[in-house]
């Protein structure tokens, strides 16, 4: 590499005009993140018993008040709380709960109307248009200050938070320019771009070991993206020579060797080129999601959510992959939606993805199974809670046919058309008579299947699961008739549950993005 950082570290204003012209499209509309993340309640502050106090903690935190009314109520689920415990839990519940009928959120440290945080956030996209303007017309201190305005009246803004980290990495402030996509990290934290300008800044005020942490982050999340592999490079050669450094990086021998060989292992690997005649690429490429979100500190989450159904008093079957890494799992009543369950997973099958969990409070009749395997041409009806973030948390269904039987080339899986999306798993898929004939995966496509494809477990490969762990399980019996497609669905739903899935996060910063399984 023969350039040395100082004349690859010189900008003026035709640089932001660069940005500008890179940035434009991505800024209007504001990038603001419609997920729950955590703030601050307005109301004052009362003693209450521990549990209950980092409980309040947790839900001061969300973006919006009806993720707050969510917590209490997975809380109050359980029955075992003391008496202390659940009066208070009520009292903050009741204090939620009426900051949710009115649809509130959280902007900042302050919760307000759906319609003010609206105003908010033309504010800042106002600001942030002109300051657009002034970096067009070579003014970035002026841009500076209506970007750190845009902020403030908007710190969900994550474009202008952005912004005003580049150009504190262009001006050379680089410890500026850390801080800002330190703060960013924490709402993003996987975002490519801002571990490339966060390792940058962190090299160039000498820490050596921050800066390659990041690199390898967002190496592993993409290895053929060009700015990590360039960056990576200049972060290896500002080690190997320090005298062509303004500032020395401080690397461990450890990571010294694991940048190098992380490198090599780019240059030889990556669809990534290489420039050795550059250093630092900063990346322009910022593109904020409404699945990013920004929690801090300790707590459990809900990160994501399945599907199954009863097969015995307070027993449900669902899919491994729905509860495997779960530290908690939470079940939404299907006639009261509003109120929720603890339940624990029972057993977990050896070879299918097929999971059974218990559920003591659920009151809820089991669903009928057939005892024979469906043929191919059955008609079916899936039901379960799919993308429920995107289409509603209701419960939906859809309506198709088995189009193939369980082969090898499956892994034992029947194939229906039936539309199936993230969310679905675990979920039954139910012949005309209200039997339940197969557990949908959720799997709408692969390299092997056609889009709109969708795969289930027959049911009968899931007695032997059932059975082993509920030494008293009987088939429910009674005569099935064919019925309207709308009478199965009524029949089924009752019994049809919401599973949310609760993830432990320690420390911050950390994420819990919904997903659906």
């Amino acid at each position: 590499m023969d350039s040395a950082p100082s004349r690859a570290l010189k900008f003026d204003s035709r640089a932001w005009r660069f940005i500008v012209t890179l940035l434009f499209g991505i800024c209007l509309p504001a990038a603001v993140m419609n997920v729950s993340v955590h703030g601050q309640s307005s109301k004052t502050k009362e003693t209450l018993p521990e549990r209950v106090a980092k409980l309040e903690d947790q839900a001061q935190k969300c973006k919006e008040a009806t993720e707050s009314v969510a917590i209490y109520k997975i809380f109050l689920a359980d029955t075992a709380i003391k008496t202390l415990e659940r009066k208070a839990a009520e009292r903050k519940l009741a204090d939620w709960q009426k900051l949710a009928d009115t649809d509130s959120v959280r902007v900042g440290k302050k919760w307000m109307l759906k319609a003010e945080e609206e105003e908010l956030r033309k504010q800042a996209d106002e600001l942030v248009k002109q300051a657009m303007v002034l970096l067009q017309n070579g003014n970035p201190k002026q841009a500076d200050d209506l970007l750190t305005d845009a902020s403030k009246i908007y710190p969900e803004h994550m474009t202008s938070v952005f912004l005003l980290g580049l150009g504190a990495l262009m001006n050379e402030n680089f410890a500026g320019a850390e801080k800002q996509f330190t703060e960013m990290l924490k709402r993003s934290p996987n975002n490519i771009a801002i571990l490339n300008n966060l390792a940058i800044a962190e090299a160039l005020t000498g820490k050596g070991d921050k800066s390659y942490k990041h690199l390898q982050q967002a190496a592993d999340l993409d290895a053929n993206y060009g700015a990590t592999v360039q960056n990576l490079g200049a972060l290896v050669y500002m080690i190997e020579n320090p005298k062509r450094s303004r500032k020395p990086v401080v690397v461990s021998s450890a990571n010294k060797d694991k940048a190098a060989k992380a490198f090599a292992k780019l240059r030889t690997t990556s669809k990534a080129t290489y420039d050795a005649r550059k250093l630092f690429l900063f990346d322009f490429n910022f593109k904020p999601t409404e699945t990013e979100q920004a929690q801090e500190g300790e707590g459990d989450r809900i990160v994501g959510n399945g599907t199954g159904f009863v097969v015995a008093k307070n027993f449900i079957l669902t899919n491994r992959h729905v509860v495997e890494d779960a530290d908690a799992l939470v079940i939404v009543d299907p006639v009261d939606p509003k109120k929720f369950h603890k339940a624990t997973v029972v057993n977990i099958a050896k070879g299918f993805d097929l999971a059974l969990v218990k559920c003591e409070t659920l009151n809820a009749a089991p669903l009928p199974i057939s005892q024979t395997p469906a043929a191919r041409g059955t008609e079916v009806l899936a039901l379960g809670f799919p993308v429920s973030t995107v289409v509603g948390s209701g419960i939906k269904s859809t309506r198709g046919i088995v189009t193939g039987l369980p082969s090898k080339e499956t892994d034992g899986m029947m194939v229906s058309d039936v539309q199936i999306n993230p969310g679905n798993s675990g979920g039954p898929l139910c012949d005309s008579t209200g039997r339940v004939i197969g557990i949908n995966t959720a799997v709408t496509a692969s390299s092997r299947f056609v889009k709109g494809y969708g795969l289930a477990f027959p049911v009968t490969e899931a007695m032997a699961l059932v059975k082993a762990n509920i030494p008293t399980f009987t088939h429910v019996t009674g005569e099935f008739k064919k019925k309207e497609w709308t009478e199965v669905d009524a029949a089924v739903s009752p019994s049809t549950v919401m599973i949310l899935i609760r993830k432990k996060v320690e420390g911050a910063p950390g994420t819990a993005v919904k997903a659906s399984k």
